[in-house]
């Protein structure tokens, strides 16, 4: 380990508290076993987040994951991976007209992909 590396490291427990650092270690170590490239993922850091009692969005950065909230919902892009990809973490809800949970991808989108093209209405029922 490189000078500068042992001094990033030792400044870490000045920087994050207890929960975060076990937090961090915690996703690092199940990435080493579940992630096909070794790197956390969004799921895994929105989880242990929980369990650990930490944010989401400043754990996630640690691994170059920067999320905000959007619309009350948080919003991923990988910045260390670069794919580009933004992830949205969403929570299935019932349709309005099917009552079938699909994943929304905003509060304007109430209906599943169903029942908006077969030209349902919500008021029918």
């Amino acid at each position: 380990m490189s000078e500068a590396d042992e001094r990033i490291a030792g400044g870490a427990g000045v920087l994050f508290d207890e929960r975060m650092l076990d937090a961090h270690l915690a996703v690092l170590l199940h990435a080493r076993t579940t992630s096909p490239d070794g790197f956390p993922t969004v799921e895994a850091v929105d989880s242990f987040a929980r369990l650990y009692g930490v944010d989401a969005l400043e754990l996630g950065a640690s691994f170059g994951l920067i999320g905000w909230r959007y619309a009350h919902r948080p919003v991923w892009v990988d910045t260390v991976r670069g794919t580009g990809l933004v992830r949205e973490a969403v929570e299935p809800i019932p349709c309005l007209t099917c009552r079938k949970p699909f994943e929304s991808v905003g509060p304007h989108n109430r209906m599943c992909h169903s029942c908006r093209t077969a030209g349902v209405s919500p008021f029918a029922i």
